[in-house]
């Protein structure tokens, strides 16, 4: 058995942080009481990644030329003249009331952009091998991952090289968020994954998408005038994402199955404190697939629906006594409880 990694930091640019990381595993089995002909089963893989933050605000600050510093001009002081009395203002009529509503609603929407969190993305690709018969131990390169070929001979046997296989996943997410407005964030990301098997007995690809993976943060909800007489502090979850799978045969690129579904993981979500040190959360979640069986040969073209719902709630009180009770003839008694009820 044997292992390699490395990891990279490198500071390229200011506006984007990234991580490199690499790491290979091999296993080789060459025991001669097993395999009395002199061959060798391995099993080797290797992945290599990258995760990274995009500073959009400073990359779009760099592109813009730079304001030169004014200079100071000497001017005479000029004579203080004596300013007119202000004129009385009249009180704001409707017309003036919806203007102001309607200009800062504008620059609630103008100012969106800046709200917006950096750009968060990683990619990563991976690969293993069961190889049977193998004459001789593979070449270094090989065995660390940056090749997909032993470079030795292998000899065929239908027993032991009938479950060797092949296999290669790619994976990429991007993500982001903004800060709609005080205690209210929001995140929204895309992922993609491919992956494709290739054995003697047949070579298959399987692929999944999810997006917008919506989550709502807010923080803060006691503030509210008919929270906050019964609690000292709500939170509020909420998080959805579309899903898209499906797999199919190589050789012929014919899709087999499908899989579709959405997720409210949770639907509702709230974690909140009561005025008398009661600790509670509730969750509500709520899934629904769509399976699909579209294999040509064999399949019965069916389609099956499941929804699944669940519901947790959960409190906890926290009781403490450091300075101790008197217990009538007993001493002060000192101690710590908590109780939890789950449903």
């Amino acid at each position: 058995n044997q292992t390699f990694s490395g990891n990279l930091s490198p500071k390229w640019f200011s506006f984007v942080d990234q991580s490199f990381s690499y790491s290979a595993t091999y296993h080789e089995d060459s025991d001669p009481k097993t395999y009395k002909d002199g061959t060798r089963l391995i099993y080797n893989g290797s992945n290599w990644g990258i995760n990274g933050t995009f500073h959009w605000k400073k990359f779009i600050s760099g592109l813009l030329p730079k304001e030169k510093p004014k200079v100071a001009e000497n001017k005479a002081p000029e004579k203080e003249q004596p300013q007119p009395a202000k004129p009385e203002t009249a009180p704001k009529n409707k017309q003036t009331q919806k203007k102001g509503i309607l200009k800062s609603g504008f620059s609630f929407v103008t100012g969106l952009p800046n709200k917006i969190e950096p750009i968060s993305f990683s990619y990563r690709k991976d690969k293993g091998f069961r190889k049977a018969g193998l004459v001789k131990r593979p070449s270094l390169a090989y065995q660390l991952g940056f090749s997909d070929d032993p470079q030795v001979p292998i000899i065929f046997d239908p027993q032991r090289s009938n479950s060797d296989i092949e296999r290669f996943d790619n994976d990429f997410s991007i993500s982001s968020g903004a800060t709609v407005t005080s205690g209210i964030t929001t995140r929204f990301g895309y992922s993609y994954g491919y992956s494709k098997n290739l054995s003697l007995s047949d070579h298959t690809f399987s692929r999944s998408q999810s997006y917008p993976d919506l989550s709502l943060s807010w923080s803060g909800v006691e503030k509210m005038k008919l929270v906050k007489k019964l609690f000292s502090s709500v939170n509020f979850q909420f998080a959805y994402a579309y899903k898209i799978n499906e797999a199919g045969k190589l050789r012929t690129n014919e899709i087999t199955g499908k899989n579709t579904g959405t997720s409210f993981a949770p639907l509702v979500g709230l974690s909140f404190k009561w005025k008398n040190g009661i600790s509670s959360s509730l969750r509500l979640d709520k899934t629904t697939t769509t399976n699909y069986d579209l294999r040509s040969v064999g399949g019965t073209k069916g389609v099956t629906k499941n929804l699944n719902s669940g519901f947790t709630f959960s409190s906890t009180y926290a009781f403490r006594a450091p300075k101790g009770i008197n217990f009538f003839f007993l001493k002060k008694l000192k101690f710590e409880s908590n109780l939890s009820l789950g449903l």
